[in-house]
C-alpha cells in the first residue's frame, strides 16, 4: 500500500521550467501529477512504471518504489532511492543512465566521502534544469553541487544556514524535510502532511507551515 500523498510524499519535482506543465508527486510505487498551480490532477495517481509515467522503470529497483528523490535537469528525470540512482530520457521511455552507486562517474561524483553518498532525501535544482547547480538535502543538512555534480560548491551544512534558507529557522522543516521542489517564484518544502514555501533566495517564508492540501497550496493532492 502507498498510502496517502495528502499524508505525506516520498518525492517531488517539476514538470518542464519550474512547473511550466505541472508537479510530479511520488509516494511508494505510485506517481501523480498536478498543473502547475496544484488545483488539478492531471495523471494519476498510478504506478510508476505505467505507460504515461516511466514505463523504462520497468524491472528496476525503482519500479516498486519508493522513489526517495527526484530532479528534472533538464536531460531527462533522475530517480534515486538508497545509495542508488537512474535517469531515464524526458518522456520516460528509455534509460539513460542505468542503476548504479550515486557517487559513480556520471552520475554525481561530488557526493563521494559525504554523508548524501548513502541515500538522499530531497533534490532540487538551482536555476532552469539545474543551470546553477543541485541542492540535495538530507536530515537537517544541505549541500549544493555544480550542474554536472562534479563538485561541491556550499556544504554540507544546516538547511537553515544563511546561504541555505535560514526562513526555515525555528519551523519543523529545519531538521529535515521528506521532498522539495522549486516553482519559479520559491521553494516548497514537505515534511508529512505538511509543507512551507520559501522566496527563491531562501530569506522569507512565502507560505507558511500548512497543510498541504490547503487552498493556495496543493488542493488538488485531497483524497489521493
Amino acid at each position: 500500500m502507498s498510502g496517502n500523498f495528502a499524508d505525506g510524499v516520498d518525492a517531488a519535482t517539476e514538470s518542464g521550467d519550474h512547473g511550466k506543465f505541472g508537479f510530479w508527486f511520488f509516494k511508494g510505487d505510485q506517481a501523480l501529477k498536478t498543473d502547475s498551480d496544484g488545483e488539478r490532477i492531471e495523471y494519476g495517481p498510478g504506478d510508476i512504471t505505467a505507460a504515461d509515467n516511466w514505463p523504462a522503470l520497468r524491472g528496476t529497483r525503482f519500479a516498486n518504489g519508493p522513489v526517495e528523490a527526484a530532479v528534472f535537469s533538464g536531460s531527462g528525470f533522475w530517480f534515486f532511492q538508497g545509495s542508488y540512482c537512474v535517469k531515464t530520457d524526458p518522456k520516460g521511455n528509455d534509460i539513460l543512465v542505468a542503476p548504479s552507486p550515486i557517487t559513480a562517474p556520471g552520475n554525481w561524483p561530488a557526493l563521494a566521502g559525504t554523508p548524501f553518498q548513502d541515500g538522499v532525501d530531497a533534490v532540487v535544482a538551482s536555476g532552469d534544469h539545474g543551470k546553477f547547480g543541485f541542492w540535495f538535502l538530507k536530515g537537517g543538512q544541505a549541500l549544493k553541487t555544480d550542474p554536472k555534480g562534479e563538485r561541491v560548491e556550499h556544504g554540507p551544512s544546516a538547511i537553515t544556514a544563511a546561504e541555505n534558507w535560514p526562513a526555515l529557522t525555528g519551523t519543523r522543516f529545519a531538521s529535515g524535510i521528506d521532498a522539495s521542489v522549486f516553482s519559479g517564484s520559491g521553494f516548497w518544502f514537505f515534511q508529512g502532511g505538511h509543507c512551507v514555501k520559501t522566496d527563491p533566495k531562501g530569506n522569507e517564508i512565502i507560505v507558511p507551515d500548512s497543510l498541504i492540501t490547503a487552498a493556495g497550496n496543493w488542493p488538488a493532492i485531497r483524497g489521493h
